[in-house]
């Protein structure tokens, strides 16, 4: 049936039964208020309008094809269950109703819905065909059963923020035209797995506004093939009783938010994907995989969701926004690499399994929240800012501060633990770590502390257990608030400060069992110090005490040792020296049951200190300088006494206890007895301040005896026992 320049009207009673007849026509009309019947399975052509919107107006087209050639005409049809079957756009049309079709739906020309946005209900597939196709829907609601394809790169759609789409099929997208806008949502729910080819657009621009991908019950594959997927609003992948996985073959992800739903699965692998705002909060599932991928993360993260899965391979996720945070569900679902070049703060307990860098801000101290780095920690330029304060920390590689103005904040509620290297550029103002740290590589590792004011605030161990480890000093000073400890275990845990001779300042050193110091020439500045149960290598090195209230305890010879003036000490280890000996100026310097012992052609120098002991042996005979001036020495208990033939105290006071000379004992300063007993023996005795006996003894068998100055015996507990020697006395 052919009318080129007719029309064809179906009115009230009548009935046309096309069949398979090839229909070409101007103007279709069946407007009738109570009947009118097209019964039609051929193909038609409609130059003009189509109107089958009559009321009790029956079309049953559901196998044909209707054609609209021409140009600016409108179609309408009465509602669903009289629609086409298949639709073919390729003039210029616009709705004046809903549409709905059994079918194909074609647009080769132009097809515009937005007149009042009507809905578009495709039982079949969309073809968006050529490059004049044009498909139109603004705010419209609009669903297609099977698969979209726009197969030309003019060709385009347009949609509203209003409307929204739902695809059960796959897409198919080959438009690069810059009047391509898409900002209604769009869903696709597919019931069996598809492929999904995605545009290229000009500037990169968004296919998408909000994408979802949701199959509900079905488990079902969403593939990508070619191209990227970029979407400027939310894309979401979920499920329900099956799930839904979009999977990217690598291709890359760009957009704005993305969101892992319950039953969601999102396999990105090696993606580049560059996304606002992570989430996968879902309370039952929800899985996240990719393995070697960068990600770009200008928002938050939050893959927290009970049962979610996070398994990110070898990845790197780099977060770049101001004022955000990042939140994971717990170890096992860590990352790989984490980048931080924003101002991020840890809203969870975070685990890596690789390197995290730093070079703007971390932040951990909200609620103190643990962080765990299987990789290295790297503080990354003159923006990096790392604050754990009172949080746990582990590393198990390399830590590397690699500019000056780079920093970490701890406090001494936190703690920390570091298995490889350390490398601190930091000179900054801001640099606070009093934290506890443990270094317990098992691997021997190179240790370049920094310049801040104090590095280490609190405490510092080195403690590698069963392994046989040496952290060798490179650079600068290590300076420690508090406790320094070289222990080990079943292995030996050595520093050594290298034959840079780089100092140690703590207030307290202990170098415990399976510990070792080697110092080579370095100074050591300490208030207490304890190796008695490890290795010290002296080497060449000094020992300087500088604050009072500490003990030393060193078994091993020392070098050099220096007590600040000023400061009061207790020896609470027997102390043996090759070097110099300084309590020049000290305040008091007590001895206890410690011996005093210098060895070789040692130097002794104690003008104007204070010593004391009581139980200990002196012998400092092998001293071949020996500077006593405005000394006081003070023994209260037993033991023995040996100087060197040229050396002579100031003043000496026995109190206590039987003080065996087995030298000759000279002093410039004045002699005193309070206590006890002086036994001279054979020895010669010199006192050149006089001599006073004020409860104490002195025993003689042989040796001379010259006093100059008074010889005062004040109690009558006082005695000399007198042998073969000669007294000269000048008072």
């Amino acid at each position: 049936m052919t009318a080129p320049a007719g029309n064809l009207t179906v009115n009230n009673g009548a009935t046309l039964t096309a069949g398979t007849s090839v229909v070409s026509v101007t103007n279709v009309t069946m407007t009738g208020g109570t009947s009118g019947t097209i019964t039609a399975s051929g193909s038609w052509t409609v130059a003009g309008n189509w109107d089958t919107s009559g009321a009790g107006s029956v079309l049953t087209a559901t196998s044909s094809t209707v054609t609209m050639s021409g140009a600016a005409n409108t179609v309408k049809i009465l509602n669903a269950s009289n629609g086409f079957g298949a639709l073919t756009i390729s003039g210029t049309v616009t709705t004046a109703s809903a549409i709905t079709l059994a079918g194909l739906l074609t647009v080769s020309g132009t097809f515009d819905t937005t007149a009042t946005n009507y809905g578009l209900s495709v039982g079949g597939g969309l073809t968006v065909s050529g490059a004049a196709g044009i498909l139109r829907t603004n705010g419209s609601t609009v669903s297609v059963a099977g698969n979209v394809s726009v197969n030309n790169a003019g060709g385009y759609i347009t949609s509203g923020g209003a409307g929204s789409w739902t695809v059960s099929g796959s897409w198919t997208n080959a438009s690069t035209s810059a009047s391509w806008s898409f900002a209604a949502p769009i869903t696709f729910n597919a019931s069996v797995s598809q492929t999904m080819t995605f545009a290229v657009l000009p500037g990169a621009a968004a296919e998408f506004n909000n994408i979802t991908f949701n199959s509900g019950a079905s488990t079902v594959t969403f593939t990508m093939a070619t191209n990227r997927l970029i979407w400027s609003g939310t894309l979401s992948v979920q499920g329900g009783a099956g799930a839904t996985t979009l999977a990217t073959s690598n291709l890359a992800l760009t957009g704005g938010a993305l969101t892992i739903g319950n039953g969601g699965v999102l396999t990105a692998n090696a993606s580049a994907v560059s996304v606002s705002n992570v989430t996968m909060a879902g309370g039952a599932s929800g899985t996240l995989t990719f393995t070697t991928g960068a990600w770009t993360v200008t928002g938050n993260w939050d893959s927290s969701g009970a049962g979610s899965t996070l398994t990110a391979g070898t990845s790197t996720v780099t977060m770049t926004g101001a004022g955000t945070t990042v939140r994971i569900l717990n170890a096992s679902n860590g990352f790989a690499a984490l980048t931080i070049n924003g101002t991020v703060s840890a809203a969870s307990a975070l685990t890596t399994s690789g390197l995290v860098t730093v070079s703007g801000t971390l932040d951990t101290t909200v609620a103190n929240y643990g962080l765990t780095i299987g990789g290295g920690l790297t503080v990354n330029g003159a923006t990096g800012i790392l604050r754990a304060n009172a949080s746990t920390v582990s590393i198990a590689g390399n830590v590397n501060v690699n500019n000056a103005a780079g920093y970490i904040t701890s406090t001494a509620g936190g703690s920390w633990t570091a298995s490889g290297s350390w490398t601190n550029s930091s000179t900054s103002g801001s640099w606070s770590f009093a934290a506890p740290i443990t270094f317990n590589s098992s691997s021997s590792q190179t240790m370049t502390w920094g310049n801040p004011t104090l590095e280490f605030g609190g405490n510092v161990r080195f403690n590698s257990g069963g392994s046989t480890v040496t952290f060798t000093m490179a650079a600068n000073s290590l300076d420690v608030g508090g406790t320094l400890t070289i222990a080990g275990g079943a292995g030996t845990t050595t520093l050594n400060t290298s034959g840079s001779n780089l100092a140690i300042n703590a207030v307290t050193f202990v170098v415990d069992a399976g510990g070792a110091l080697t110092a080579n020439g370095s100074t050591i500045t300490v208030t207490s110090i304890d190796t008695h149960l490890g290795t010290f290598t002296v080497g060449g090195s000094t020992v300087v005490v500088n604050a009072s209230g500490g003990s030393i305890n060193l078994t091993q010879t020392v070098n050099n040792l220096t007590v600040s003036p000023a400061i009061s000490t207790t020896f609470t280890g027997s102390l043996t020296w090759t070097g110099t000996l300084v309590f020049t100026n000290a305040g008091t310097v007590a001895f206890g049951t410690s011996s005093l012992t210098s060895s070789g052609a040692a130097t002794l120098t104690f003008a104007s200190a204070t010593i004391t002991m009581s139980s200990g042996n002196w012998d400092t005979s092998s001293a071949t300088t020996f500077t006593a001036t405005s000394s006081s020495v003070t023994f209260s208990g037993t033991g023995n006494l040996r100087i060197g033939g040229s050396a002579s105290f100031g003043a000496l006071t026995v109190s206590g206890g039987t003080r065996t000379l087995q030298s000759q004992l000279t002093m410039a300063g004045p002699l005193t007895l309070s206590g006890g007993t002086l036994a001279k023996g054979t020895n010669a005795l010199t006192a050149n301040a006089g001599l006073t006996m004020s409860g104490g003894a002195l025993t003689s068998t042989s040796g001379g005896v010259t006093i100059t100055g008074n010889v005062s015996i004040a109690a009558a507990a006082s005695y000399i026992a007198f042998g073969s020697e000669s007294w000269t006395v000048s008072g």
